[in-house]
C-alpha cells in the first residue's frame, strides 16, 4: 500500500533590515526593540513567519496597508504610536523585515 505524503510549503522570513528585530526573532532578546511592545511584535513576527501573502497579516488593530512609492511593494502593520513593522514579499517569502518609527 502506498501512502501519498503531501508537503505544505509555507512562507518564511528570509531577511531582516533591523538587527534588534532579527535578534528578537532568533533569541527572544528584547534588546534593541521597544520592550513594552515585545509581546505584540512577537505575535506579528509569528504570523509573518506563517504568512504566504500580505492579506495573511490583515488582523483587526494591525492596520495592514501598502506603503506608497516602493517597487516591489512594501507593507506595514501598526505596532503602536509611530512604530510600524514593515516588510515585503518575494514570492511566498517575507524579506527585509524592519521596525520603523515614523515621523
Amino acid at each position: 500500500m502506498r501512502v501519498a505524503l503531501r508537503a505544505t510549503i509555507r512562507g518564511v522570513i528570509l531577511s531582516f533590515k533591523h538587527r534588534g528585530l532579527r535578534r528578537f526573532f532568533e533569541t527572544k532578546s528584547a534588546a534593541g526593540i521597544p520592550a513594552a511592545q515585545s509581546k505584540r511584535i512577537a505575535a506579528m513576527l509569528a504570523q509573518l513567519q506563517e504568512a504566504e501573502q500580505p492579506s495573511d497579516m490583515n488582523f483587526p488593530g494591525w492596520k495592514l496597508h501598502p506603503l506608497k512609492g516602493f517597487k516591489p511593494v512594501r507593507w506595514s502593520v501598526w505596532v503602536s504610536g509611530n512604530v510600524r513593522l514593515t516588510f515585503a514579499f518575494d514570492g511566498r517569502h517575507v524579506v527585509d523585515v524592519d521596525l520603523e518609527d515614523y515621523h
